[in-house]
């Protein structure tokens, strides 16, 4: 079976950027963060799961 690596998402990419150009005292900046800090959540599940699955390579 071939097994693709897992790369990191572009939307965990593009929030990244946006927190660097964005304003500490930004309105929104407190949901960008949230949302970021969940998506890296699931990414490094599904990480964890290929490596139980498919063992450390």
């Amino acid at each position: 079976m071939i097994v693709k690596e897992r790369s990191t998402p572009i939307k965990i990419t593009y929030l990244e950027a946006l927190l660097r150009r964005l304003p500490y005292d930004h309105p929104k900046r407190s949901r960008i963060e949230e949302d970021l800090f969940k998506r890296r959540g699931g990414y490094r599940g599904e990480k964890a799961l290929d490596q139980f699955f498919w063992g450390a390579s």
